[in-house]
């Protein structure tokens, strides 16, 4: 709801779909009786991950935790640790890390191309003025 405060049917709302989304993440096979088991659940695991990035799950996490310190929204700062625990337990720090450092060298590189092109377009526009003036 936009421009009026939240109801209590709302919060329980909200709480039921954190909670929806923490049991999702900490699904795991009841038994690991081998490895294959193992590499299938961390696979599903992956994909569902994948699955609440396309379906713009974080947004609305990073909704919920933005408001975080009003006192209404309290009940939920439990959950969405939680949720952020389950998010990434299984990913390797190290492979992160990397992983942003080629992101962020391909937004610079991208941001260097655009910039450059920018600087193309702006003296061309610049030259084709000085022709016309000349003539």
């Amino acid at each position: 709801k936009t421009g009026s405060a939240p109801s209590d049917v709302d919060h329980l709302t909200i709480e039921l779909v954190l909670h929806l989304f923490r049991n999702l993440l900490a699904a795991e096979p009841l038994i690991k009786s081998s490895s294959d088991v193992s590499q299938s659940s961390a696979r599903l695991h992956q994909e569902l991950v994948c699955l609440f990035e396309s379906e713009l799950v974080f947004e609305i996490l990073l909704v919920v935790a933005q408001d975080m310190e009003s006192r209404e929204n309290q009940n939920y700062n439990l959950l969405l640790m939680e949720l952020l625990n389950l998010l990434t337990k299984s990913q390797d720090p190290t492979a992160v890390a990397r992983s942003m450092k080629v992101k962020s060298s391909a937004a610079m590189m991208t941001t260097t191309s655009k910039e450059n092109s920018n600087k193309k377009n702006s003296s061309a526009g610049g030259s084709l003025l000085r022709d016309s003036l000349k003539k």
